[in-house]
């Protein structure tokens, strides 16, 4: 039998490639395919998309074409979240086959979003904001030509973030959701994640990891399992 697909997209500022190194602990019963997108990775020479239509598409584009028309999961970290959730969406309009369930990492649900605006800050409000969140890694904090190459992405992928706003007024998914949240994340707070309940009319689970925003660095085996666990219920 075929694995499941787990397609999964980069949260801000990341390629990709980061869930490669899941691949290995996820066979047989799944095959992550990580969602690129442009300004990073193998797409680095390609302009990096400002608006959240254009981001979509891209990924609506490859789901179609990787998915090969068989049962597949999404799993979004952040930036990866608002992606896949709304993407989710998009298939649904386009009536196209839904994932078998989603898992979305690290951000409050829709309805609460984002007022900071961080990509408007000056270089160094804008650095001290990623020191607090965590995540990039100290030797391009401290590499003052690494800074300036990975800054603009870091931007432009805030501010497809932080310009978003909801639609009002859709039906809930018809989706299985799978929450991670970080206890400590101090850009989304654990007592908003019940609100996911109200996003899907499947079931919502939601799992809490004594972490910050990045807790999926430290908790990496465990939300391996907790991948494998839920996905193996579909084979």
């Amino acid at each position: 039998m075929n694995p499941i697909k787990l397609f999964a997209i980069p949260y801000a500022g990341s390629s990709a490639n980061f869930y490669l190194k899941w691949k290995r602990a996820l066979l047989p019963e799944v095959e992550i395919v990580p969602l690129e997108l442009p300004g990073r990775g193998s797409k680095i020479k390609e302009r990096p998309f400002t608006c959240l239509q254009e981001a979509i598409e891209d990924l609506l584009e490859k789901i179609e074409r990787e998915s090969s028309s068989q049962p597949y999961a999404l799993f979004g970290h952040s930036m990866g979240n608002l992606l896949a959730f709304e993407l989710m969406h998009r298939i649904r309009k386009e009536k196209l086959p839904l994932p078998i369930c989603a898992f979305l990492s690290g951000r409050r649900p829709p309805h609460i979003f984002e007022e900071k605006k961080r990509y408007l800050m000056s270089d160094e409000d804008f650095v001290q904001e990623l020191v607090t969140m965590g995540g990039t890694p100290q030797e391009v904090l401290e590499n003052a030509d690494l800074l300036q190459l990975f800054l603009p992405i870091l931007r432009t992928d805030f501010q497809l973030v932080e310009t978003y706003v909801p639609v009002e007024g859709r039906e809930p998914l018809d989706v299985p959701l799978v929450i991670f949240s970080g206890i400590n994340d101090s850009i989304a707070n654990v007592e908003d994640m019940e609100g996911w309940n109200s996003y899907t009319t499947s079931s919502c689970q939601i799992v809490h990891y004594d972490g910050g925003h990045f807790f999926i660095f430290e908790y990496t085996d465990d939300i391996i399992k907790r991948l494998k666990q839920q996905l193996v219920l579909f084979v």
